[in-house]
């Protein structure tokens, strides 16, 4: 199952060749402003040409973005210092992220 992100009511799948935080972003709804998304995975660290944590971190320049984990889909929180199957925030600011 693909990792999908939701910000409100909109939910954004991974295509053939873009993962669904990229997908998300291209949207262009999402370039400006503080937000907060839900994903069903965490976010991918370098994994088949994709790096959406450091996507995450670019786009936060001058602002927040939460990220809240509900699942571990696709096996990432190993990548990010968590036990496999482990849930919870991101806050990325100005490049700067803190787990909770």
């Amino acid at each position: 199952m693909p990792i999908e992100i939701s910000v409100g009511k909109r939910t954004y799948q991974s295509t053939d060749r873009k993962h669904s935080e990229e997908v998300m972003f291209e949207s262009g709804k999402y370039n400006n402003g503080d937000f907060t998304a839900e994903m069903t995975g965490w976010p991918c660290t370098g994994e088949r040409h994709h790096n959406c944590h450091d996507l995450f971190k670019r786009q936060s320049k001058d602002r927040t973005i939460t990220v809240i984990v509900e699942d571990d889909h696709g096996g990432y929180a190993k990548n990010h210092g968590k036990e496999f199957g482990a849930t919870g925030t991101i806050t990325y600011v100005n490049g700067i992220v803190e787990y909770s």
